[in-house]
């Protein structure tokens, strides 16, 4: 905001003091952008230098190669993991890095359970990290299987070849078509 208005016409017409009104000025929202971005750093959705803060608070690696969804999908996952573990908390944190739905399958008496995919097709972006989620979250007497969905023939009998030709194979498989 220009203080020029509020002084007396001599000094607006003054090119000292509108010269120095002007730095003034640009220092100004120089400071109110700084202030902005530190407070969106103080929300995990909007975080993206202050990232590496969340995730020392959560004891991970700080990976700052990575985009910054991955990361706060692994913050995600730590925040949902703090307590005692259960099947919804696995699904939770599940879901948090697959950005999808799944179903989680007991099955008590093999001390085994199974994640199956069914929110988006295909293997998810950050499947090594999930694993290695539910591997911390999961008691060690259970065991766990991972069920991705992929299309298949009968699907995608629908179309024909020379409209698939335009997709790879894995596109095919994993992505919208």
């Amino acid at each position: 905001m220009s203080l020029m208005k509020f002084m007396p016409p001599y000094y607006r017409e003054s090119p000292v003091v509108v010269d120095l009104q002007g730095a003034f000025g640009s220092q100004t929202e120089a400071l109110a952008a700084a202030k902005e971005d530190l407070f969106k750093q103080f929300t995990l959705d909007t975080a993206t230098w202050g990232l590496a803060n969340w995730e020392k608070a959560y004891g991970l690696e700080v990976e700052v190669t990575k985009d910054h969804e991955y990361r706060r999908s692994r913050v995600r996952s730590k925040m949902r993991s703090t307590s005692t573990t259960t099947l919804a908390m696995i699904k939770n944190v599940a879901e948090s890095f697959s950005n999808g739905s799944v179903e989680l399958i007991e099955e008590p008496g093999s001390h085994h359970f199974e994640i199956k995919f069914v929110g988006n097709i295909g293997i998810p972006p950050n499947m090594e990290d999930l694993q290695g989620a539910v591997e911390e979250l999961k008691p060690a007497h259970l065991a766990v299987d991972y069920t991705v969905i992929y299309r298949t023939h009968l699907v995608l009998r629908q179309f024909t070849h020379a409209q698939l030709s335009a997709f790879t194979h894995r596109q095919i498989r994993e992505e919208d078509i």
